[in-house]
Order: C-alpha cells, then structure tokens, then sequence
C-alpha cells in the first residue's frame, strides 16, 4: 500500500492507475526474466528426436511395401492384355464356339454377345459384319480381320422355294417359323401389332423391343405386309382420348387441345401446325388416322 501510496504522490497517479501500474511492472519482469528460467532447467524438456526418427523410419518402410505391393499388381495388369490376345488362326465366325472365340483373344462377354446374335438367326455374310456387334472393338477387329475366312452359307447351293410371312395375319406359331425368332419374341410382335393397329410396313419390325436390328435386316426378304387397308384407324375428330404407340402424353394433349381451338382437322396438312409434332412422328402417324 506504501508503494502504490509513493507512486500517487510521485507521479500523480490515482489508485487505479497505480493499481494497473504495478501490474503492467509485474508481467514485464516475467517476461523478461523467462529466457533465463528457460535455461535453469533444459532437462525438463524431453528430446523426441529419437523417438521421431524411430516414427519417421517406420512410416517409410510401410510406404516401401506398399509400392512394392501395387508395382507388382501393375505388373500383372500389364502381363493380361498380352494373356488375353490368344494365338490366332483362320476361323468362320458363323460357326466357331465361344470357347474357340475366347482362345482367340476375344473377351467372354463378347464371345456371349456373338453367340446369342446367331442363335437369334444372325449371320456374318461379309468380313465388316462382324463389327455390327454392339461394342465390338475396332482394335480386336483389326487384329482379327486377316484371319477371317466365310464359307458358303447351306441357302448358296439349290433355291428352295417358301412363302413369305404375312406379319398381318401371321399367329405366334407361324412367327416362329422364321429364323431368330422363338416364342417370347413372336409374342411381342404380336402385342405391338395390336397397340399399333396392324403393320403398314415391314420395316416396324425395328420398333419392337429386343429384336436386334441386323436380325430384321435379314428377316426383310422373308415377311410380307398386307391389309393396310384394314388398318385401325383413329377418328382423329371424334376421340375424347388419344393412345397409340407414336403418341405421347403430351403430343395427344395437344392434337385435342389444337381441335378444340381450330375446329376438325380436315387433312394431314392440319396436323403441321402443332408445334409439339414433329414430323418423323407425323408421318408414322398417319397411316393410322381417319379425318371423315
């Protein structure tokens, strides 16, 4: 209390001030005097230079063993591709086994992928066939391009004569007479021809689900369509609700909605003025309207 008392009279301070004063004096000379306290005890501090080092050392030698792990399965990696090329010798790609495929370099999945194409009927009349395939790889072509040999095809000797299939009047038992197609896909050749109508063309084969396309190329000389003139057709005028297969939602609601505005449609010509039909969809559609 004297000091603080001496530091009032001398210096004019107030109690607080005096107050904050011896305060301010107090941390100063910690702060000052904490080196040399620092160097009275080093032993207090622990040295962890070993026991970092030692840390140091065992993380390197686990990063070594892992590299040394993932350069060896880059290693077999690399070793696969030259595994998978098989050894290459002629072959007919109309008549060699999967396993025959797969010993020639060609990968299981594709190997499945041809087969299943000629069991559906497909075959490979020409070399560039091949690459018809969905996903076959042009670089696998071409490594087996020069080994490709074509035989004749069984129909290359005597004609036989046969009627083709009207897809009209065709049931499910006459659809299955033609090659590639078993019982689930007459079927739905049938449902479509329902949903559509009748068929006005061969080429909507395309349009059902599942046949593969080089299959409908080949079944095209062996189908016939008839009757279009018996087609169903949709009173375009008269319909409350329009559903077909080349309608969406949304085209429908405005074809109805443009009549209401407009009036009968009197033509096809009519139907260019909805923004939302385009006219691929348009000329689909038009076997299968009626405007009288």
């Amino acid at each position: 209390m004297k000091f603080i008392q001496t530091l009032k009279n001398y210096f004019g301070f107030s109690t607080s001030e005096s107050r904050g004063f011896v305060v301010l004096v107090t941390l100063l000379i910690l702060f000052l005097a904490f080196p040399f306290l620092f160097d009275l005890y080093p032993d207090s501090i622990a040295d962890t230079r070993q026991r970092d080092q030692k840390t140091l050392d065992t993380l390197l030698a686990r990063m070594e063993v892992k590299n040394r792990s993932a350069s060896s399965r880059h290693e077999e990696y690399e070793e696969r591709p030259r595994q998978q090329k098989g050894r290459l010798v002629p072959f007919d790609p109309n008549r060699i086994t999967g396993k025959q495929w797969e010993d020639l370099g060609v990968p299981h999945w594709l190997a499945e992928r041809i087969l299943k194409y000629r069991a559906h009927g497909g075959v490979f009349r020409e070399k560039e066939d091949l690459k018809r395939i969905y996903d076959f790889p042009e670089e696998t072509y071409l490594r087996l391009e020069p080994f490709i040999g074509l035989h004749e095809t069984p129909t290359s000797g005597k004609q036989t004569s046969f009627a083709p299939v009207d897809l009209n009047e065709a049931d499910t038992l006459a659809l299955q007479k033609l090659p590639g197609i078993g019982p689930k896909l007459a079927g739905r050749i049938i449902k479509f021809r329902e949903s559509l109508g009748g068929f006005h063309s061969p080429v909507q084969l395309y349009e059902v689900w599942g046949l593969d396309s080089m299959l409908v190329k080949q079944l095209q000389a062996q189908v016939t369509v008839t009757g279009q003139d018996r087609l169903r057709k949709i009173p375009i005028n008269e319909v409350a609700y329009l559903k077909h297969p080349y309608v969406r939602p949304s085209i429908a609601r405005a074809i109805l909605s443009y009549r209401e505005q407009h009036g009968p449609f009197q033509s096809v010509e009519d139907l260019k003025n909805i923004r939302l039909l385009d006219e691929e969809t348009r000329l689909k559609l038009e076997p299968y309207l009626a405007f009288r």
